[in-house]
C-alpha cells in the first residue's frame, strides 16, 4: 500500500547530512541579519570607554558601517528574490 505522507525533498540528500533529517542544514538569514545589526550595535557601543583620541572612533563606526551595509544589502537582494 502506497504512503499517505507528502515526501519533502530540500535537495539535501539525508545520506551525506544526516541533520537534515531534522531541518538543520540550512541557513536562518533572519537570525544572521540579527547578528550583524548586534555586531554593529556593540561596535559602536565600545565607542564609549577611556581612549582620549578620535581614531580609533573613525575605524569603530567605518567597520559598523560595513556591516549595516552588508546586511541592508543582503536582505534586499533577498527580499527582491535576486540571491536565495
Amino acid at each position: 500500500m502506497a504512503s499517505t505522507e507528502v515526501e519533502r525533498h530540500t535537495g539535501i540528500d539525508v545520506e551525506e547530512v544526516p541533520s537534515a533529517h531534522w531541518g538543520w542544514s540550512t541557513e536562518n538569514h533572519k537570525l544572521i541579519h540579527i547578528g550583524g545589526l548586534l555586531a554593529a550595535g556593540f561596535l559602536l557601543l565600545t565607542m564609549h570607554g577611556n581612549h582620549t583620541g578620535h581614531v580609533e572612533d573613525f575605524f569603530l563606526i567605518g567597520f559598523a558601517v560595513l556591516i549595516l551595509v552588508a546586511v541592508v544589502r543582503d536582505w534586499w537582494l533577498r527580499r527582491r528574490g535576486w540571491i536565495r
